[in-house]
């Protein structure tokens, strides 16, 4: 700056006996002023917003102590409807989460996340906007362990917000391998790994013409199985990104029909029909290295051509323990049991707990799978529970005070917690008032209740399965 105004001086002070031209002069003078604006702006932070980007500057963890849960509370700032981040701790309270600095201070900084998903065993994933709803800071990584956050580079593309169709977040449109990296759907469609270290990198490892993946599954080796262009287009590639085999419409000397594929065990399968009607195939995918290779791992009758649609029109896909779950609204298809091939793959109906097609919503612990849904008494809501070990359901609780609308877009308004525990997002009859709530063996339990004002906005929880140290 010092050497810039200097030049200024130099130049206003040059005389006629200089020859220098009144025109130059003038267009010097204006090429100096441009450039001593744009070097002032870079002091000042740039766009007016300097002690904006300080204090974002300082945005280091998050204040998650004690918490079990945390949820995305729906606010208004102004006119712009946005959200607050508040943690369940382990006394059942609802307490708002704190943006920290390095050294634990508070940091004065309006953090309103827009999104908030399980990223991995480790770490949240949360993309925030400013205090009015607007252009966003960006994506972050919060580690569980201790709140620390973790900025996504700008590059790496906002993640989707749920998969094709109505999976709400639950198709796994975040995920994570052995290694501890992440990978996530951008919203144009595109696939990114997500690398952690003393910061993140990002690097695409999808086809580059690919477009329209909304499903994908990692292996225990890191090798990437996702779809593309249409729902029965897949393709595999390495870590890397290069591509190891495409499946197009039909595959093998029979001309297997694939239909869907899913992880097992860390290992990738495919499933579906052959061109032949009548039979169900699962081939297990292999990647040793070397070439990909396809073993017949089931296959079975299927005269109606049933198990061929559940694997087509499944809405989410559950592995529990090794087991995995194809889910509708109408029931679910066991499709793999790490102990026995035998009755693969086997329906379960919710036609003996529910109201036709109103299964509201579902989660799951290690060991359980929860289901929420109308009961057939009239005005009752009912929570079933699906024990993996014993293949056996039941009635959890059944409630006629409060009633459960379906959540809004890439909202999730119910999740187990834990030693039978769940937050629920319901409405209390008795005034039509929001309210959140905690379920366990005893029964409904108000934790806060919502402004009215919010209406049917859903929020959205996601679990912490350790407490902060």
């Amino acid at each position: 700056m010092k050497y810039v105004l200097q030049l200024i001086i130099k130049v206003l002070t040059y005389n006629r006996r200089e020859h220098v031209n009144t025109m130059k002069r003038t267009i010097y003078l204006f090429i100096l002023f441009l450039v001593s604006i744009m070097l002032l702006g870079c002091r000042s932070g740039g766009n007016g917003n300097g002690d904006f980007d300080k204090e974002w500057g300082k945005f280091y963890r998050l204040d998650l102590d004690g918490a079990k849960a945390v949820i995305r509370w729906p606010a208004t700032i102004g006119d712009n409807q946005v959200g607050k981040l508040f943690k369940v701790t382990n006394d059942n309270e609802l307490v708002e989460v704190d943006a920290l600095d390095s050294e634990g201070n508070e940091v004065n900084i309006n953090f309103m996340p827009m999104r908030l998903c399980n990223a991995s065993p480790d770490y949240l994933m949360v993309w925030v906007s400013n205090d009015q709803g607007g252009d966003t800071p960006g994506v972050y990584l919060i580690r569980k362990a201790d709140g620390r956050i973790y900025p996504i580079p700008p590059e790496a593309g906002y993640p989707a917000d749920d998969l094709c169709g109505p999976n709400r977040n639950r198709g796994q449109t975040v995920q994570f391998d052995p290694e501890g990296n992440l990978y996530y759907i951008t919203r144009n469609g595109r696939l990114v790994k997500l690398t952690v270290g003393s910061r993140v990198t990002a690097t695409f490892i999808s086809d580059k013409y690919d477009r329209n993946i909304c499903h994908f599954w990692v292996d225990r080796n890191g090798n990437i199985m996702y779809n593309f262009e249409y729902p029965t287009y897949f393709r595999l590639v390495n870590p890397d990104g290069e591509t190891l085999r495409t499946f197009t419409e039909h595959y093998g000397e029979e001309k297997k029909q694939a239909v869907n594929f899913f992880l097992a065990d860390g290992e990738l399968y495919i499933a579906g029909g052959i061109s032949v009607p009548g039979e169900w195939v699962i081939d297990k995918i292999t990647y040793d290295g070397g070439e990909v290779k396809l073993t017949e791992y089931n296959r079975g009758p299927d005269p109606e051509g049933l198990v061929k649609l559940a694997f087509k029109r499944a809405y989410h896909e559950v592995n529990l323990q090794g087991h995995v779950f194809y889910i509708d609204y109408y029931g679910f298809f066991e499709v793999y049991n790490p102990n026995s091939k035998e009755d693969m793959p086997r329906e379960f109906s919710f036609d003996e707990y529910f109201l036709d097609d109103t299964v509201y919503d579902y989660d799951h612990t290690d060991k359980e799978l929860y289901f929420i849904g109308a009961d057939k008494v009239p005005d009752a809501r009912k929570i079933i529970r699906f024990q993996v070990e014993t293949g056996t359901i039941e009635t959890y609780q059944v409630t006629s005070d409060y009633y459960v609308t379906n959540p809004t877009s890439y909202e999730k308004s119910f999740i187990a917690l834990g030693n039978g525990e769940l937050l629920l997002e319901a409405i209390r009859r008795a005034d039509d008032r929001r309210v959140l709530l905690l379920v366990d063996s005893s029964g409904f339990h108000e934790i806060a209740e919502m402004d009215p004002k919010y209406g049917d906005i859903g929020i959205c929880f996601e679990r912490i399965p350790f407490h902060v140290d």
